[in-house]
């Protein structure tokens, strides 16, 4: 049986024994991003003598705590001492250099941590998986690009949520093998901005050689379009404003406490959607993204997959195919709309789209087409062009699409963004699950997904015995998973759908560079 004690580069860690799986949460594998390291790069944590308990989860970053109440979800303590990750081992020690997957949450940049129920290891480590989750900076204290106003903040400007997570991979690298995985054989995956983050560090250079694979889930466009550095600043030029800093700063950065970067950021957010700074900001719903141009992010991430720079990683890249109704669904039940991508008000260029929409699916409402359109822009289309990029520059590349309709909301929830979760993680037992698959998941989807992803990690092939073989995809049959309650392969999906967007710029429209 494998030991509860692991020896780290900091110190000795205890876990504790769950099940078939030795748990370690709340591991330290930075120091505390405020006072002095207020958006800087993260820095390894302080060592310690003896061994440190490791046996409940760390603080998670500061954020807004507005949805987790509507979600059936509670509140996780927040605090300054927020980068840590936490281990899922299996406790039979038999076998050591064992696959590992490290998971990146979601949250649209705001929200989210690696400790939330759902984003746990245990059906991985029970499946001979050595399975890692973090914690990394969010909003303006791990996307704001500081650098822009501030010298001394330039190094990982505007990527600071990035650095942390080559952080934690390198903490990983450097330590996983203590926990019996292999340091070799890294898969890295995530869902929505977590998707968007594995697609972002197959494209930094920092974080080369630290995993060797990734799985992205519903990625949204607008990270790999690109944000432009002019625009970030430009962010970071009104956030510094209302923080009481301006050109001459007022405020020493080291004083700055949690809550004052939370209400300023509240009052940007607000007017944001107020359309204040629509002029400087062009269509941003929300101001705190990752940042091309810049040392941790050279090229946009799709310019990268054309480049090349990103084919040393295999990947698997997917969307859902409702993306847009849980945002529609939370705001009409008074969530937040921060996260919800921005309706335009010129919509002349969805009327053909919509057209053919509407042929190739008659029986929809037209509220569904409307949803649909807007998902596919979102994120269908520009993950749709992120695998073309990468086929064309050689790179292996896996392309799926979840189609499992929820009856959750009287069916209009459909193939929501983020369903897909508690199938990959074959785990549909969790209040959030529950919520959006309407309490009745079909265990065969479950242990389909979750399959083809353990054999991607552990092979380099995803396979199921619920699917029939999954090609790589490429331009002329386009080949594609659909998971669904009989999981399939199609080729050229929606090819209707696909030849009108080619005539189409959906790109994101930003303020040209002053």
């Amino acid at each position: 049986m494998r030991s509860d004690v692991a020896v780290t580069t900091s110190g000795s860690v205890r876990g504790v024994v769950e099940d078939h799986s030795v748990v370690f949460r709340g591991i330290p594998y930075a120091s505390p991003p405020f006072g002095e390291r207020l958006w800087r790069l993260p820095e390894p944590p302080a060592s310690w003598d003896g061994v440190r308990d490791c046996i409940e989860f760390g603080p998670v970053c500061p954020q807004p705590s507005t949805r987790v109440g509507m979600l059936g979800m509670e509140a996780e303590p927040q605090g300054e001492d927020c980068l840590r990750l936490n281990v899922w081992t299996p406790t039979d020690d038999s076998h050591d250099r064992l696959p590992v997957m490290v998971w990146i949450h979601g949250g649209a940049y705001l929200f989210g941590s690696g400790s939330a129920p759902g984003n746990q290891g245990h059906t991985f480590s029970r499946d001979g998986v050595v399975f890692v989750s973090m914690n990394y900076r969010l909003g303006a204290l791990g996307f704001l690009h500081a650098g822009t106003l501030r010298p001394e903040c330039e190094p990982g400007s505007g990527n600071y949520g990035i650095a942390d997570q080559v952080a934690a991979l390198r903490w990983v690298r450097e330590n996983i093998a203590a926990f019996g995985g292999d340091p070799d054989n890294v898969t890295i995956f995530g869902v929505s901005a977590g998707g968007n983050y594995v697609q972002s560090l197959t494209a930094c250079p920092q974080a080369e050689g630290l995993f060797r694979r990734g799985i992205s889930e519903s990625a949204g466009g607008t990270t790999l379009w690109g944000v432009p550095p002019h625009v970030a600043s430009a962010v970071a030029e009104v956030y510094f404003e209302l923080l009481g800093m301006g050109p001459a700063p007022l405020v020493d950065l080291a004083s700055l406490t949690p809550d004052d970067l939370l209400a300023t950021q509240a009052t940007l957010l607000d007017g944001i959607h107020a359309g204040m700074y629509d002029d400087r900001f062009g269509d941003l719903t929300i101001p705190f993204y990752p940042v091309s141009g810049t040392d941790h992010q050279p090229l946009s991430v799709n310019d990268a997959h054309d480049a090349g720079a990103t084919s040393h990683v295999d990947l698997i890249v997917g969307t859902n195919r409702h993306e847009m109704t849980l945002f529609k669904v939370l705001e009409e039940m008074g969530g937040p709309s921060e996260a919800s991508p921005r309706t335009f008000a010129d919509r002349a260029w969805e009327d053909p789209i919509r057209a053919v929409y509407r042929e190739t699916e008659p029986a929809a409402s037209d509220e569904r087409i409307s949803w649909t359109v807007d998902g596919d822009r979102g994120f269908r289309i520009p993950n749709l062009r992120a695998a073309e990029g990468r086929v064309r520059s050689g790179a292996r590349t896996w392309l799926y699409e979840f189609a499992w309709e929820s009856s959750a909301f009287d069916g209009r929830l459909g193939a929501a963004h983020g369903l897909e979760v508690s199938f990959v993680f074959d785990d549909t037992a969790t209040v959030i699950a529950q919520f959006l698959t309407g309490g009745a998941a079909p265990q065969s989807l479950a242990t389909t997904m979750h399959d083809c992803w353990l054999a991607f990690a552990k092979t380099g092939v995803p396979t199921s015995d619920g699917l029939p073989e999954w090609p790589e995809f490429d331009l002329e049959r386009r080949p594609i998973a659909v998971f669904d309650e009989q999981s399939r392969i199609e080729y050229d999906r929606d090819r209707e759908r696909r030849l009108a967007w080619e005539a189409t710029n959906i790109g994101h429209r930003f303020p040209t560079p002053a």
